[in-house]
């Protein structure tokens, strides 16, 4: 009986170590395919090359023309009421994400501009400098950095686009490639290393949205694992905003009534840019990630039912800068086309007469993601 309990004991032994190797291997193998699986959230030339395909009326159907001016400056400033507030990053963010239109448009000038913002950006080291916001709406308690912090963020969004259309368009220019790449990183470090707390009943989800969805874009274009990992934390914390069935469990409680659906529309789409971009980064899981009952495909749902079942697009834009616009369900479009909901979004947005835009959901997200029949 020993002899045969050390013989079972040996053997034993031997299998659980065998396991071990074997899923020791293959957690390195998952581990190395995932190091492969990030899939660019845009193929620039493929998608450049659909859209030079189209007449030019069909054309203007996907992609606006627009003459855009980008102001770089070495400082990050934001002024004003905290409901009007003047920030210079956001205005070159939008400037760039028009540029980027214009790029894919045809413009014959947009790459080479787009080109020359990049190396000023990089010249001038823009918005290293950050200056701290806090009007007098905020607390005292509120950390002056969180805004900017966020704004910058956000940021890397459009600037990822550019960066791959450089990488396109330049593809020999690897000096100026590097540097613009290491003038992201350096965004991204400055803002997710400070203190950026947020405290009260709405704990910054919107702010951390977008925040995922700048860190998402600029580690999926560059490839850098630890910036998409940072994207799902802050896209994880933005999803506390979403409860059972999709109802937001936040602003309800804090917005005016009027406001009510502005807020769910500024937080979920952001977290559903995050989502789509972290999911073309190897994150399968993401559109099922769901903290509070609630998945991003369920508040989507919900938020569309409150907008046009409950009438309330008098709060929407069509096209803006900022966050009152529905962009964002070109995405959703794009992701779920066989959904029930994304039928509803193709018929309200088959009604529009001109390309979505949204700078805070992806920024000309018709240009950039809308199926070419």
């Amino acid at each position: 009986m020993k002899i045969f309990s050390h013989k079972f004991s040996t053997f034993l032994l031997t299998a659980v170590l065998v396991a071990v190797s074997f899923n020791t291997a293959n957690l390195h193998a998952a581990t190395s395919a995932e190091q492969t699986s990030i899939e660019p959230f845009i193929d620039v030339q493929a998608r450049k090359n659909e859209i030079a395909s189209l007449s030019s009326y069909e054309r203007s159907k996907y992609c606006g023309s627009r003459i855009t001016l980008i102001k770089l400056s070495k400082q990050a400033v934001i002024t004003g009421h905290l409901q009007w507030q003047e920030s210079n990053v956001q205005m070159a963010g939008h400037a760039i994400y028009l540029l980027v239109e214009n790029y894919y448009r045809g413009s014959t000038f947009a790459a080479e501009e787009i080109r020359e913002v990049l190396a000023e950006a990089v010249r001038i080291n823009a918005f290293s400098d950050v200056q701290p916001y806090k009007p007098k709406e905020l607390p005292s308690s509120y950390n002056a950095y969180n805004e900017p912090y966020f704004q910058l963020g956000a940021f890397l969004g459009p600037v990822a686009h550019a960066y791959l259309i450089l990488k396109t368009e330049y593809p020999d220019d690897t000096n100026l490639i590097e540097a613009v790449k290491n003038w992201g990183d350096s965004i991204y470090e400055t803002t997710v290393n400070k203190k950026n707390s947020f405290g009260g009943k709405t704990k910054g989800v919107d702010r951390r949205g977008l925040q995922a969805t700048g860190y998402a874009h600029w580690g999926n274009a560059t490839g850098n694992h630890e910036i998409l990992e940072t994207a799902l934390k802050y896209y994880k914390k933005s999803m506390l905003s979403v409860g059972k069935r999709g109802k937001d469990r936040i602003w309800r409680f804090w917005a005016k009534k009027k406001d009510h659906v502005y807020y769910p529309n500024m937080t979920y789409q952001t977290a559903l840019a995050s989502a789509f971009i972290l999911h073309r980064s190897g994150y399968d899981d993401v559109f099922e990630y769901a903290p509070k009952k609630g998945t991003i495909v369920d508040g989507v749902e919900w938020l569309w039912d409150q907008l046009f079942e409950k009438k309330q697009t008098k709060l929407i834009r069509t096209r803006s800068s900022g966050t009152r616009h529905l962009a964002w369900s070109e995405l959703f479009i794009s992701q779920f086309p066989d959904h029930p909901v994304s039928e509803k979004m193709r018929q309200w947005r088959d009604s529009q007469h001109e390309p979505l835009y949204g700078a805070l959901a992806g920024g000309p997200t018709t240009c950039l993601y809308r199926k070419i029949n």
